[in-house]
């Protein structure tokens, strides 16, 4: 199942996307109802609409989103780093995330704005010290995400803070696929910038998995319904790719993941 958040007539809902359309559920219920309740059959029985004029708004509230850094090995060597023997945590702010459609402003201090194609966890159940063969209990689904990075504010000190956590940075969309319906271990990643392919990987190039990433995060802190967790970007990024140039004012960046969706996005100066 593919379920998503939009807005229309004023009003949001949840929602479920399928070959055909977007269908709203006529219900108060939201997605992080459904997170919390971790049970899809309350879906079951509530009527639903096609909706026809619509826009999607962010697919949920979250407290926490954790990103991994150098999980794929080609970026690794194009970023010029060594492999890592653990996950690379760092983390944004809740009002980075935005839905398909948003821009994302960059601020005039910085000119090196990047594009990372990601797939994203969303968590389900809440735990804490979740052991490997425990994790996919507590993972509802997963999304598309864009982990934007401000290289020069990334590197400008040994924490990767102000380069990863500005507003509007952590895109997610356009929504999420149920963990019943998907394995997240074979699927394609691509990243188009003004329709030019920049980026190409696949899941199971991941230096650390999903059970890998999520089991070592809850070691140090507890995850609950709602945080989201960005798994890492394959080669390609702008900073692989000098000649490309960075991210500029008007740039549209579209990432696309095998049996999930395309997320689409617009750069805007501010």
């Amino acid at each position: 199942m593919k379920l998503t958040t939009i807005e229309t007539n004023g009003r949001k809902y949840l929602a479920e996307v399928k070959e055909d359309g977007v269908y709203l559920f006529e219900s108060e219920l939201c997605m992080n109802d459904l997170l919390e309740k971790d049970d899809l059959s309350c879906l079951n029985g509530i009527p639903q609409k096609k909706a026809e004029d619509f826009q999607y708004v962010n697919l949920l509230e979250t407290d926490k989103i954790i990103c991994v850094g150098y999980n794929y090995p080609k970026h690794s060597k194009g970023m010029k780093v060594d492999l890592p023997t653990t996950p690379v945590l760092f983390s944004k702010y809740r009002d980075a995330l935005a839905p398909y459609g948003a821009t994302v402003e960059m601020i005039p201090q910085e000119d090196t704005y990047d594009y990372e194609g990601e797939l994203v966890i969303v968590i389900g159940k809440a735990g804490y010290q979740i052991p490997k063969e425990e994790v996919l209990d507590h993972i509802f689904g997963y999304t598309v995400g864009n982990d934007v990075s401000v290289r020069g504010a990334q590197f400008r000190t040994s924490q990767y803070l102000i380069g990863k956590a500005l507003p509007n940075g952590g895109p997610c969309g356009p929504c999420i696929v149920t963990k019943d319906s998907y394995d997240y271990k074979n699927q394609v990643i691509q990243t188009w910038v003004n329709g030019e392919k920049r980026q190409e990987g696949n899941t199971s190039e991941m230096i650390f998995n999903v059970e890998d990433i999520v089991s070592f995060a809850s070691t140090y802190f507890p995850l609950n319904p709602g945080d989201l967790i960005f798994t890492g970007t394959p080669s390609g990024v702008a900073k692989e790719l000098p000649e490309k140039g960075y991210l500029k004012d008007g740039d549209v960046v579209e990432i696309e993941i095998s049996g999930i969706g395309r997320l689409r996005n617009t750069m805007k100066q501010r």
